[in-house]
């Protein structure tokens, strides 16, 4: 798989928002930057986007990173929904 870089949204969102909100409400523009900051975070809604392939990669993981088996936490009925694993 090619090593692609991501564009964050934080290093833009200052220049798509128009000028005059640029100049005369920093508060808000730095709110922006900050907000999309958070999403980028590992784990966070951006980040899972930006890196969907990469996670759904297993040749990315170790074997430590893997678990081989799972255990059944409750039994499973005939029209149970949600089956809890450990």
């Amino acid at each position: 798989m090619p090593i692609t870089k991501n564009i964050n949204v934080s290093d833009r969102v200052e220049n798509q928002l128009p000028e005059f909100i640029r100049q005369e409400d920093r508060q808000l523009v730095n709110f922006l930057f900050e907000y999309y900051k958070s999403q980028e975070k590992t784990g966070r809604p951006y980040d899972i986007l930006n890196n969907l392939l990469r996670y759904l990669d297993l040749d990315n993981y170790t074997s430590e990173q893997l678990s081989s088996a799972t255990s059944l936490l409750n039994n499973i009925g005939l029209y149970d929904k949600k089956i809890e694993m450990n």
